[in-house]
C-alpha cells in the first residue's frame, strides 16, 4: 500500500487491482471499488478499465490526476452515494470516450463549465440527490451528446435561459423534486429534440408566456404536485404541439382558457385531477382529437356545459370521480354543428369507460343516453339504471 495527498486529503490504496474486484467480459473490462471504504481515487487504474465502480465510499473530492492521459478508453464511472462536494477543473477531461458518469447523490453544491471539460461523448450524467443550489451558465453547453440530464432533487429555484445552452441532443430531463419557482423565457430554447421533462414536486405557480418556447419534440411533460394555479392560459402550451402525455394533476387550477389546448392535437392522455376546477365551459376541450384518456377526479365540478366534450373523438377513458355533480347531460358530447344528427355525435363513444363515483348524482330516465353510447359506468346509481331505464326507453331519446 502507498498513501497519496491529494484535494486535502490522504489515503491508502491497494496497488493491484488483483486484490479487488475484477472481472471482464471480451474487451469490458470492469473493476468495482464499490463500498470499500475509499477516501480518494486511487492513481493506479489499468488503462484497460472500461467502466468503473466507486459508489458508497468516503470520497469528498475528485481531482485532476487520477483519470490520466492513459486512460481515454474509460466509458462508464459510477461515483454516487459518496460525500463529494468538489469536482477540480479537468478532472474528467481525459476520458474523450466516456458514456455515463453518475454523481447522484453526493454533496455538490454548485455546477461549473469546468467540471465537465472533455467529456464531448458523454451521453448520460447523473445529478440526482445531491445540494445543487446555483448552475453556472453554460455549465453543460460542452456535453453536445448528452442524451439524458438528471438534476431532480436537489435544491435548485430558478432556471436561467444560459443553463441548458448547448444540448442539442437531450432527450429526458429530469428537474423534479427541486424548490423550482421561475423558468426563464426561452430556457428551454435549446433542446429541440427532448422528449421527457419532468418538474413536478416544485413550486410553480405560473409561466412566462415563453417558457416551453422551443420544445417542439415534446412528447411528455409532467407539471404535477406544484402550485400552479387559477388559470390555464393558450399561450402556456402554444408551441408544444408533440405532446402525447401532459400532467397537471395536484395543483391548484381552477380553469383554464378557450382553446387552452387547441395545438395539442396528438396529446393522448392529460392529466388534470386533485385541482379546483369547479365548471368545464365550451371549447376547453377544443383540438384534443387524439385524447384517449382524461382525469378529472377530486375537483369541484358542479357542471358541464352542453357541447363541452364533443372533440374528444378517440377518448377511452374518462374520471369524473369524487366531484360535485348532481348530472351528468348527454349533449356534452354532441357536437352543435351536428346536434339533430345523433350517428356522428354517437359514434365516437361506444367504448367509453366513465368513472363518476363519489358525486352525488340524481338517478333519473335522463341517464338513459348511457344506453345509447354503451358506457361502461362506474357511479353511485349505476344499479339504478336497470329499473329506470330499458333499451326501448333509451331509443327513444
Amino acid at each position: 500500500m502507498v498513501q497519496i495527498n491529494g484535494c486535502g486529503q490522504a489515503f491508502l490504496f491497494v496497488l493491484s487491482i488483483a486484490d479487488l474486484n475484477f472481472s471482464h467480459t471480451s474487451e469490458n473490462f470492469v473493476l468495482n471499488m464499490s463500498g470499500t471504504n475509499l477516501t480518494e481515487i486511487p492513481h493506479n487504474i489499468s488503462n484497460k478499465i472500461r467502466k468503473l465502480f466507486l459508489s458508497e465510499n468516503k470520497l469528498q473530492c475528485v481531482s485532476n490526476k487520477p483519470f490520466s492521459s492513459k486512460m481515454t478508453q474509460i466509458r462508464t464511472i459510477d461515483l454516487k452515494k459518496n460525500r463529494i462536494n468538489k469536482i477540480e477543473d479537468g478532472a474528467f477531461r481525459f476520458l474523450k470516450q466516456m458514456f455515463s458518469l453518475d454523481l447522484s447523490r453526493n454533496s455538490l453544491e454548485i455546477i461549473e463549465p469546468e467540471m465537465f471539460e472533455g467529456l464531448s461523448e458523454l451521453r448520460i450524467l447523473r445529478l440526482s440527490g445531491n445540494k445543487v443550489g446555483y448552475i453556472y451558465p453554460h455549465a453543460f453547453s460542452r456535453l453536445r451528446k448528452l442524451s439524458h440530464l438528471y438534476l431532480d432533487n436537489n435544491q435548485l429555484y430558478t432556471i436561467k435561459n444560459t443553463t441548458f445552452t448547448g444540448l442539442f441532443n437531450l432527450d429526458t430531463l429530469h428537474l423534479h423534486h427541486n424548490k423550482l419557482w421561475m423558468v426563464e423565457n426561452q430556457s428551454f430554447q435549446s433542446l429541440k429534440k427532448l422528449r421527457l421533462l419532468k418538474m413536478s414536486f416544485n413550486e410553480f405557480f405560473s409561466f412566462y408566456k415563453l417558457t416551453f418556447a422551443g420544445l417542439n419534440s415534446l412528447e411528455n411533460l409532467d407539471m404535477s404536485s406544484n402550485t400552479l394555479s387559477s388559470y390555464l392560459r393558450r399561450t402556456t402550451l402554444a408551441g408544444l404541439v408533440d405532446l402525447k402525455k401532459l400532467d397537471f394533476g395536484h395543483n391548484e387550477i381552477s380553469s383554464f382558457e378557450k382553446h387552452a389546448f387547441e395545438n395539442q392535437t396528438k396529446l393522448e392522455t392529460l392529466y388534470l385531477n386533485d385541482n379546483k376546477i369547479t365548471n368545464l365551459l365550451q371549447d376547453r376541450f377544443s383540438g384534443l382529437s387524439s385524447l384517449k384518456y382524461l382525469y378529472l377526479q377530486r375537483n369541484t365540478i358542479k357542471s358541464i356545459a352542453s357541447f363541452s366534450l364533443p372533440f374528444l373523438h378517440s377518448i377511452k377513458h374518462m374520471n369524473f370521480e369524487h366531484n360535485k355533480m348532481k348530472f351528468f347531460l348527454w349533449h356534452a358530447f354532441y357536437d352543435p354543428h351536428d346536434f339533430f344528427d345523433s350517428d356522428s355525435s354517437h359514434k365516437y363513444f361506444d367504448k367509453v369507460n366513465l368513472l363518476l363515483n363519489g358525486n352525488n348524482l340524481s338517478c333519473t330516465n335522463s341517464w338513459c343516453w348511457i344506453k345509447v353510447f354503451n358506457y361502461s359506468v362506474e357511479a353511485a346509481c349505476a344499479g339504478l339504471l336497470e329499473k329506470f331505464c330499458t333499451i326501448g326507453k333509451a331509443t327513444q331519446h
